[in-house]
């Protein structure tokens, strides 16, 4: 009896963990790291950054290593929508000044459950070598991606976005062009498990001239 009016007390006392919502604006690209940093330490939460329409420019490596490539942006391990102000107007861009370091600009890890909508994400590049994924994007989690562009992104394996071993990639209305590699195809290769609606994947051959 006792154990029933405990958890009785536990459902009407205690309200459910409400999602937050994150404002980032003009260009502020820190805020997106410690957005996402502040989201993975209750990642059961629906967390949600807002971005405005500007672009949101890294300039440094957050984590990683030589071997599975760096990321601008801390590893994403919970509940996280990033929605942009729409595809032509807010971007997540690697700056393309020539000492800049090489990283991708978003990681969802294995618990990561992520949706990425209404923006263009450019110039990510991690290092040409063996087994380096995901110029853009490395997923190895659930990723809905809607309403979104991938270009001039580079790696070894999948210069746009890379779903990993035991990932779930959903494509919904994307572009991912104008990204290159040095093994398979530029765009989007899945190890995971795909799922294209209204997407734009231009077929190519392993090659620098990827998707």
């Amino acid at each position: 009896m006792r154990s029933l009016l405990s958890l009785l007390f536990i459902l009407i006392v205690v309200p459910p963990a409400m999602a937050r919502v994150f404002p980032c604006t003009a260009g502020d690209a820190e805020c997106i790291k410690t957005a996402i940093a502040r989201s993975n330490l209750q990642p059961a939460r629906d967390d949600v950054i807002e971005l405005d329409a500007s672009t949101f420019t890294f300039t440094r490596q957050d984590n990683g290593d030589d071997v599975n490539g760096f990321t601008a942006t801390p590893i994403i391990l919970g509940n996280l929508t990033i929605r942009g102000a729409g595809v032509s107007q807010t971007t997540l861009a690697r700056d393309d000044a020539l000492d800049t370091p090489l990283f991708r600009l978003l990681h969802i890890g294995p618990s990561g459950r992520v949706t990425l909508e209404g923006l263009t994400i450019r110039g990510g590049a991690v290092s040409p070598v063996f087994f380096n994924r995901g110029g853009a994007v490395f997923n190895q989690g659930d990723l809905l991606v809607q309403d979104v562009e991938t270009v001039e992104n580079e790696a070894w394996i999948g210069g746009g976005i890379h779903n990993g071993f035991g990932g779930t990639l959903r494509l919904l209305r994307c572009a991912i062009t104008g990204n290159t590699d040095d093994f398979v195809s530029g765009g989007s290769p899945s190890w995971g498990r795909p799922s294209l609606t209204g997407a734009s994947l231009p077929t190519t051959s392993p090659s620098r001239a990827g998707a």
